[in-house]
């Protein structure tokens, strides 16, 4: 440990940065100097998250230095959280990391510390990162003691309700599963593993009362496979995913950590959501007293419009791809593929919105699949059937993706989805519109008479 430029710097060996607290450390200070300093054409790995209907953790790496666009970042979905490449400057490292930490390559005596420790501080407060890096800026940390009380509070008063506020748990950092047994909360009884722990499973192992003390003081553990022992353990408040709208913004609980997503990307993402129309597919409302589930509206809501069919659970297969494909809930009428699902839940959204480009991707692209939805048709629609081509490509321009969502708050399709959602919904729209099909939307009402 030692003070520089009137701030403390602690450099670590071996696994001495788990004796630093972790609420000490400036979040951002490697990733910063990282995406400051680093040649953006010359990356050798790069570490994002995106958040959806869960916290996924990415990691790109390549043989050779390469751009991020190379390496497949979607800045609209995924935000930076760790950069690896060669510096443009060749004195400041060979090559350098950043994340929480910062990690260069470079003899370094500890008397010259003090001295790097000003050059790079004066790294991390550099703006260039923003010519290359500026997903960077996509969030924002709240800093303010005063706000962060009183969202903190917000969360608290939201987690007591029955459904949780729509709050989930996500391990904050990437995991290698292959030794991970399970995770556990602090209190759980020896020798409990749980494979998914929610934040309904905390509240009820507290008696139902969630206290932003305990969530600050109770941890979550990572069970290492090998010795059954917690590899790794974090705050449940740093675990949980939750989003407060207001009227400046949207602000996320994400890593512990209060962030205010970036009016800016905000409005991006409300223009591509806004860009869609209704469309006019007539949808009758969903009837929890006569339908059991999603699969029977679909056959309901199918029947009750001419020329519509239910393929709900019809799957199609293609030799190379992962698993089956969901080619759509209802065809019809006419050229329109309609994807349906039940509630606002971010997990059940992303269901939906991840249906639709996979189906559409697989019709734009294989032959094989394009036979399969010709075959499904074939016996109650053999006009649509007939519409469907095999061999010679799909039409896609003359295909309507319509993206039907049941919900008791019909007004807040598609606008006034929650935050994550309308992005992934924003950047469902992007692709289908660059595979050529048009897109729709459909808010359908529940009946509960």
């Amino acid at each position: 440990m030692f003070r520089a430029e009137d701030r403390l710097f602690a450099a670590t060996f071996g696994r001495g940065h788990l004796r630093l607290r972790r609420e000490r450390l400036v979040d951002d200070f490697g990733l910063k100097i990282a995406a400051n300093r680093v040649d953006p054409e010359r990356l050798v790995s790069l570490d994002s998250r995106a958040v959806e209907q869960t916290v996924f953790q990415m990691r790109r790496q390549a043989s050779r230095g390469s751009g991020a666009g190379a390496m497949g970042l979607e800045t609209t979905r995924e935000t930076i959280s760790a950069l690896t490449g060669r510096p443009r400057d060749a004195n400041f490292a060979d090559r350098v990391t950043g994340r929480e930490a910062v990690l260069i390559t470079r003899d370094v005596g500890p008397e010259e510390l003090p001295a790097l420790a000003a050059i790079l501080l004066e790294a991390y407060g550099s703006r260039d990162y923003e010519q290359s890096f500026s997903a960077i800026d996509q969030r924002r940390r709240i800093e303010d003691p005063t706000r962060i009380a009183d969202l903190d509070q917000a969360l608290v008063t939201a987690l007591a309700a029955p459904e949780r506020g729509g709050a989930y748990l996500a391990p904050p950092e990437v995991l290698d599963w292959s030794n991970v047994s399970g995770f556990r909360f602090t209190g759980d009884p020896r020798g409990i593993r749980r494979a998914e722990p929610t934040i309904r499973d905390y509240a009820l192992l507290r008696g139902g009362t969630i206290t932003l003390e305990g969530l600050l003081s109770d941890h979550l553990s990572a069970v290492a496979r090998d010795t059954e022992r917690a590899a790794t353990s974090w705050p449940i408040h740093r675990c949980l995913i939750w989003e407060r709208r207001e009227e400046d913004g949207a602000y996320v609980l994400a890593d512990g950590h209060w962030w205010r997503i970036d009016p800016g990307f905000i409005a991006q993402i409300d223009r591509v959501v806004g860009s869609i129309t209704e469309s006019d597919v007539t949808l009758v409302p969903y009837r929890p007293a006569v339908d059991a589930d999603e699969a029977a509206y679909n056959v309901r809501a199918a029947a009750a419009v001419e020329g519509a069919a239910a393929l709900d659970a019809q799957l199609a297969r293609a030799i190379g791809e992962r698993g089956p494909i969901e080619l759509c809930d209802i065809a019809g009428p006419g050229r329109r593929l309609v994807h349906v699902k039940r509630g606002l839940r971010a997990e059940r959204l992303s269901h939906l919105f991840a249906q639709s480009v996979g189906s559409a991707e697989a019709l734009r692209h294989l032959p094989e699949v394009r036979r399969q939805l010709k075959d499904l048709l074939e016996p109650a629609l053999p006009d649509l059937a007939g519409q469907v081509p095999v061999e010679d490509g799909m039409e896609a321009s003359a295909w309507e993706v319509v993206i039907a969502i049941i919900t008791d708050q019909p007004e807040r399709v598609p606008k006034k989805l929650p935050f994550f959602s309308r992005a992934h919904l924003a950047r469902t729209i992007t692709t289908l519109k660059r595979l050529d099909y048009k897109v729709a939307y459909r808010a359908v009402d529940i009946d509960r008479t």
